[in-house]
């Protein structure tokens, strides 16, 4: 007797997700993000009906075959380019079916996009995209967020340059 599961279909998005930044590929180093998303900023997310959703800081720090995305206190992934164009992968691999986030990143134009999965202890997902844009004296940051059963979220904020 044959027994198959029936996965339901945002499960299989998420497992093919996973697979893509997983999978070991090879360098596609000649196209990081630009410089001007190096540094580290400060400031303000507001919440898509206009209350405050708090401070937001990052460090984004820039080589030359990877880079690095910091929010404190505890959180720096480190991505390296894959054989995609714009794709990027984190150097230290996680599974999130064992509570840790996944992380993987994409150059879309000239904004930066940081894309975050977790997924909880009941099999719900919490899925958040961060899209820095460039901006005079800082960056412009735009979140969305998807968790299982809460309707989609989006906040946004003015980071400033913080230091020289």
């Amino acid at each position: 007797m044959q027994v198959r599961v029936a996965w339901p279909g945002w499960l299989r998005v998420v497992f093919a997700v996973v697979a893509l930044v997983a999978i070991p590929l090879a360098a596609h180093a000649d196209e990081m993000p630009p410089t001007s998303l190096q540094g580290r900023f400060r400031g303000n997310l507001t919440a898509q009906d206009g209350t405050s959703g708090g401070d937001f800081s990052v460090t984004i720090d820039i080589r030359e075959d990877r880079f690095s995305v910091r929010w404190p206190p505890r959180i720096a992934v480190t991505f390296e380019a894959t054989d995609r164009a714009g794709v990027f992968r984190p150097t230290d691999r996680t599974n999130p079916l064992t509570g840790s986030a996944s992380y993987w990143a994409r150059l879309d134009g000239v904004r930066l996009v940081v894309y975050e999965l977790q997924i909880d202890e009941h099999g719900g997902y919490d899925i958040r995209n961060y899209a820095y844009a460039s901006s005079e004296g800082g960056l412009d940051l735009v979140i969305h967020r998807i968790r299982s059963g809460a309707a989609p979220g989006v906040s946004r904020a003015r980071l400033v340059r913080q230091g020289g």
